[in-house]
């Protein structure tokens, strides 16, 4: 149940950031850092 959510929001949060390398590269490296700090 766990690994499904966390896959969920991982996906989510990849959407997100391709919407960013749109708009603010700045943006895409802030949240890579974050999801990197997540993932560890």
């Amino acid at each position: 149940m766990v690994g499904l959510w966390k896959r969920y929001v991982l996906s989510y949060l990849s959407m997100l950031m391709e919407e960013f390398v749109r708009s603010a590269p700045i943006q895409v490296v802030v949240h890579q850092n974050v999801l990197l700090i997540l993932t560890k």
